[in-house]
């Protein structure tokens, strides 16, 4: 009966030693870890940061520790992001905005695993840069067509960038309603003789109008002056644009 309960104590103790217990930290043969930034240019007024994406072969550890160091390019420490419980890859956001110093920034990413004293790091880069923008207008000029037009009056916009006129540009007819500018019509900007032109013509109405341009990331949006038509007094536009698409029409 000795013999028995001693080879049942060294089975079990076996058992025990080849098995982790739950909460205690399991080694990784060879811990390894991999990292990688995009780089980013920020338009002014922007702040759309980038991402630090990593993985490895820790996802069988436990409680393992994630350290994200990021250093300037002035060699000056940026920021440093600790997470926990990942399961063998990440996806961590950095926020970066225009007013971020330019240049490449340094990222060590370094694993810990709990209490077995393994760590792997990887370091790597990414290159911030600004996005210096142009200006962009939109004057605009409004009047009386022909009489026998059913049209009454038209608004002849023409879109600058950087001090010339733009041709093939994408802007948008607008109108005031009570909660912000409603896009009623969109249409392209001129090409030719008629270079960044672009013109619609109205019915008799109420409303306040503009031209607005979103611009993109090397271009400023813009607005147009708010214009209007006599008819007593202006006031705000509905807000569903397809109450107001029947008061205009694109000009040719």
């Amino acid at each position: 009966m000795r013999k028995i309960i001693l080879g049942l104590t060294l089975g079990l103790s076996n058992l025990l030693s080849a098995v982790a217990l739950p909460g205690t930290a399991s080694a990784v043969d060879d811990l390894r870890v991999h990292a990688s930034v995009p780089d980013v240019a920020i338009p002014k007024g922007h702040c759309p940061g980038t991402v630090v994406h990593g993985f490895g072969n820790w996802s069988a550890a436990d409680d393992p520790l994630v350290t994200i160091d990021i250093t300037q390019p002035d060699g000056t420490d940026f920021r440093q992001i600790q997470l926990g419980g990942t399961d063998g890859s990440f996806d961590e956001p950095i926020q970066l905005c225009y007013g971020a110093e330019p240049g490449i920034y340094v990222v060590d990413v370094t694993v810990s695993l709990g209490t077995t004293d393994q760590t792997a790091t990887v370091e790597t880069s990414f290159r911030m840069t600004r996005i210096h923008q142009k200006s962009s207008r939109i004057p605009v000029r409004t009047g009386r067509i022909r009489h026998d037009d059913p049209w009454k009056f038209g608004a002849l916009g023409r879109l600058y960038v950087a001090g010339r006129p733009k041709a093939d540009q994408k802007v948008w007819l607008v109108a005031r309603g009570d909660s912000g500018w409603v896009k009623v019509d969109s249409g392209r900007t001129e090409d030719g003789r008629y270079r960044g032109f672009t013109y619609w013509k109205f019915k008799p109405n109420p409303y306040r109008w503009a031209i607005w341009y979103g611009g993109n990331e090397r271009v400023r949006s813009t607005y147009s002056d708010p214009f209007h038509f006599p008819y007593r007094q202006a006031k705000a536009a509905p807000e569903r644009p397809g109450l107001l698409k029947s008061l205009v029409t694109a000009g040719r």
